[in-house]
């Protein structure tokens, strides 16, 4: 049996299968609540669908396919996934998809956060809901921290966010439903490289805990392009009612 070329394959026949719907290019990390593969329907694990093995451990967090649940002040509830050298920028260009439902709860939340965000010079990066009302990202560097600007949202609402560090040319950009919402330049250097766990729905495991429903979650290893994220978003806005 011999492959000729992506998704086909001869040897006993001839047969052909389907690349997946949504950018597979530099994928570091990929949850899908919705897939038993992501997560079973029990248990604290939630699976790396992305073949990098960047499982997370859940703790409080509740589930009802195709999102996970994070119900504070009820519960602190987050996902914490190990540190790993694909989680860490470095040098290079980033991104950060997340499909989010917020609830009522106000205050400063943190959708996802790497580093310990002591001060806003030594995280690595993190996606903020701020009051309720915003969402924006945050990039640090050294002691520098430069923040994507804001895009709005509204409570119990499903939400495609994609944050996009990029190093040509050095912009920010934040998509919003696959609409590009935001952009802003910045002079980042290596973003920190933190020792950390990633954490989905708090500042590691401690504070800021967010109130709502996170569905899909991906992670690049690069920037992608506004037609990237238009891919995403056909292949996964069926899942939200989108």
């Amino acid at each position: 049996m011999a492959s000729i070329g992506p998704g086909i394959t001869i040897g006993g026949g001839i047969s052909f299968t389907n690349p997946p719907p949504y950018v597979t290019e530099n994928l570091s990390l990929y949850y899908d609540p919705s897939k038993s593969a992501s997560y079973p329907g029990s248990g604290t694990t939630v699976y790396d669908l992305s073949g990098n093995g960047l499982n997370g451990t859940m703790t409080n967090v509740s589930w009802a396919s195709p999102y996970f649940l994070f119900n504070f002040p009820t519960t602190n509830a987050y996902i914490s996934v190990p540190d790993n050298a694909l989680l860490e920028p470095g040098a290079g260009s980033y991104s950060i998809e997340m499909w989010v439902s917020p609830g009522e709860q106000d205050g400063n939340q943190y959708m996802l956060c790497k580093g310990p965000f002591n001060t806003f010079s030594d995280v690595s990066y993190a996606v903020t809901r701020t009051f309720g009302t915003v969402s924006y990202s945050w990039w640090a560097s050294g002691g520098t921290g430069v923040q994507n600007t804001q895009v709005g949202m509204t409570a119990n609402t499903w939400y495609q966010f994609v944050y996009v560090l990029s190093r040509s040319p050095q912009n920010l950009y934040l998509y919003s439903n696959s609409v590009l919402a935001r952009t802003n330049s910045h002079t980042l250097g290596n973003i920190n490289n933190t020792s950390t766990p990633l954490y989905l729905g708090s500042i590691s495991g401690t504070n800021s805990f967010f109130s709502g429903r996170i569905g899909v979650v991906r992670l690049y290893n690069k920037a992608l392009s506004g037609a990237e994220v238009t891919k995403n978003w056909n292949a996964t806005k069926s899942l939200y009612g989108l």
